[in-house]
């Protein structure tokens, strides 16, 4: 009945390969656990929380293209009420010493916040489970913009040229390519585990799949040419171009009101064992803007200002 998976952890890690990295700045804060022992009349009595808080900027050049902000995070046993909040924002910042001559500026924004619960609870002997539900009050906002009077975009263009000599002619093949684009997301998401700490047995909670809240926007304008020219006027009609686009955009969004998550633990359990319920909370920003043209990729999130939080409802034994 042992199961291999333990524990909660962050959300997945992220992986990016940049051509140009000049600049980074990683930011790592952490809440020791806070114990609260009684009296009864708190919501959630022996209960244990901390919080960890990470920020990420990354930017092209001296001055700073990125930012990223965790504000609030927190949880208080006596109401059950979570408060998280922050933003991320990547913007075009003029950086004059571009090797391409028409400068690729970029910036990176990252936040993510976690929050985990400890909380005990006793377990009837036999078939049986928990339950525990959240209701999250949020305001998030996701946005890419391209703005100026550069529209329509104009991507910076990377060009290489080959040359070849053929037996009555030149053959010149010039390769093109250009891309800027930009994305902003930002999703609010949680977890639920039971571990049996008598017999080390972990249970999870189901459903395992994302649940949240959340939204992108993204936009990307990428051109490949290929032109081969010959020199003799003889194989001027061999003369040829191709392109290859990838032009996409989706739009800016948000999303403000309610939202109910739900999770069970089903299992046997015994009532002489001693259980700890992990119950956490994750919220994950990023803002990414690469262009020559002025613009701004932007997040946002509010779960604890102005009537907005997050509710962990009583948790329910069967």
């Amino acid at each position: 009945m042992a199961s291999s998976e333990g524990g909660m952890s962050p959300p997945r890690g992220q992986l990016r390969v940049v051509l140009l990295l000049l600049c980074s700045t990683i930011v790592i804060s952490s809440q020791l656990p806070q114990t609260y022992a009684g009296p009864l009349t708190r919501a959630f009595p022996h209960s244990t929380w901390s919080t960890t808080n990470v920020t990420w900027i990354e930017s092209s050049g001296n001055v700073s293209c990125g930012s990223a902000i965790a504000g609030l995070n927190g949880w208080s046993p006596w109401s059950g009420v979570a408060r998280m909040t922050g933003t991320s924002l990547s913007k075009v910042c003029p950086w004059t010493g571009s090797p391409y001559g028409t400068p690729i500026i970029w910036g990176d924004g990252e936040v993510n916040q976690f929050l985990l619960i400890q909380a005990p609870v006793k377990m009837p002997s036999g078939k049986g489970g928990v339950n525990i539900s959240w209701t999250w009050n949020i305001s998030e906002n996701w946005t890419v913009r391209v703005s100026g009077p550069r529209n329509p975009v104009s991507c910076p263009v990377l060009s290489s040229n080959t040359s070849t000599k053929l037996s009555n002619t030149w053959k010149n093949v010039t390769y093109e390519n250009s891309d800027c684009g930009g994305y902003a997301e930002v999703e609010v998401t949680g977890n639920v585990s039971l571990v049996d700490l008598s017999t080390n047995t972990t249970y999870r909670g189901s459903p395992r799949g994302w649940i949240g809240v959340g939204g992108e926007a993204a936009w990307q304008n990428l051109t490949i040419k290929t032109l081969t020219n010959y020199s003799s006027p003889a194989s001027w009609t061999k003369n040829s171009s191709a392109a290859i686009y990838d032009n996409y955009s989706s739009p800016s969004g948000s999303f403000r009101g309610s939202f109910g998550a739900r999770w069970w633990v089903n299992g046997t359990f015994s009532a002489t064992d001693h259980y700890l319920l992990y119950i956490g909370l994750t919220a994950e920003q990023s803002s990414y803007f690469y262009s020559s043209s002025p613009g701004v990729a932007r997040t946002s999130l509010n779960m604890g200002r102005h009537g907005f939080g997050a509710t962990l409802m009583p948790i329910v034994i069967w």
